[in-house]
């Protein structure tokens, strides 16, 4: 338990040290400031629903599919690559936390380790956001 919840503090300073974002011009309709109800549903769905579709989906069935046919050498790269070509112009980042998530499902043999990682770097970029949003 101590290694994994050291492999969650490595794989949050390394987001906060390398993540640059997306630059969005100011004022965009989707930068407007959330209200804390509509934070609350963003967190549930961006921090809980989401990872744990996109777990299950690509280090669940494709990482799987993948290790069965080839090797855990193709399993994380190519779902990491799929996954980061899913998520748009953060793509670069993103292809970092895919190998990532697609090493800790290696090492451990389950995707709770890899959707907690994934929960807990997608809370603290929506509580950054909504922090920026607001002003603060």
């Amino acid at each position: 338990f101590r290694s994994f919840l050291y492999v969650v503090a490595v794989a949050t300073v390394l987001n906060l040290l390398f993540s640059r974002g997306v630059d969005l011009p100011r004022g965009a309709p989707l930068l407007t400031t959330p209200s804390p109800s509509d934070f609350a549903v963003m967190l549930i769905v961006g921090a809980l629903v989401a990872p744990f579709v996109e777990e299950t989906l690509f280090r669940g069935a494709l990482f799987g599919w993948l290790l069965r046919r080839w090797n855990a050498w193709v399993a994380v790269p190519v779902t990491a690559i799929v996954f980061a070509a899913l998520h748009g112009p953060t793509a670069p980042v993103i292809v970092f936390h895919g190998l990532l998530f697609g090493y800790v499902r290696l090492r451990t043999g389950s995707l709770w380790p890899s959707f907690l990682m994934h929960a807990v770097n997608n809370a603290l970029a929506l509580t950054g956001l909504y922090i920026t949003l607001r002003g603060g």
